[in-house]
């Protein structure tokens, strides 16, 4: 057993159903899951967190030295993060769960693997009263030194805006780019503070506190 599954190994018996289980996407996972096939998919909410670039990037956004950032969740009073929640047949979740494991964390592990409810946008489930699931989500580790959910918004923006923070995929403003056309070309979602952070970059020393 390697350290992964000691250590980050969720109780399938107890969190996820017998007959299937969920698994919630907030980034790439939403459009592009080789991993795994799903019976069944829904937008969905997740309360008390959102999207956020929170984790540091070595290799493909940035280097040790000139870190860039990439995507995780944050906890966020108030605010829900809009994702897709898969459903997936229970005979299969156990080859999906190590897979998924190896997209996460690999090579280093940084994410962190918990059941949350997720609240599906489906109308027929909110007629039946079975909308809210528990799903599988991968948080970042607060403790890893990727970890970079301290930033303030100041900082993230000098980062974006830092074109020497060039990693083996680019920067991590193309990385930001890339991803708000994704969720709005492959699974409709607007994320109000990605856009934000997008329009912001691209005005030179423009804080949070100028922008209204």
């Amino acid at each position: 057993m390697t350290s992964v599954d000691r250590d980050y190994s969720p109780d399938l018996s107890h969190d996820w159903s017998e007959d299937s289980c969920w698994i919630f996407g907030y980034g790439s996972l939403m459009w592009n899951h080789p991993e795994f096939e799903s019976v069944e998919q829904h937008h969905a909410d997740l309360n008390g967190y959102r999207r956020d670039l929170c984790m540091y990037s070595f290799m493909t956004r940035g280097t040790p030295e000139l870190p860039g950032l990439c995507l995780g969740l944050t906890a966020a009073e108030g605010e829900a993060c809009i994702g897709i929640a898969f459903r997936i047949e229970s005979k299969k979740r156990d080859a999906a769960w190590k897979a998924l494991q190896e997209r996460e964390n690999t090579p280093l592990v940084c994410y962190r693997a918990v059941t949350v409810q997720v609240s599906l946008r489906c109308d027929e489930r909110r007629m039946r009263g079975d909308h809210s699931v528990s799903a599988l989500v991968f948080l970042p580790l607060t403790s890893h030194v990727q970890y970079a959910g301290k930033l303030t918004d100041d900082e993230k923006l000098n980062i974006l805006r830092d074109q020497d923070r060039r990693g083996t995929r680019g920067t991590s403003l193309e990385y930001l780019r890339m991803t708000i056309e994704s969720l709005q070309k492959e699974v409709g979602i607007r994320d109000e503070y990605l856009d934000w952070l997008m329009l912001s970059s691209s005005t030179p020393n423009e804080s949070l506190s100028q922008v209204t």
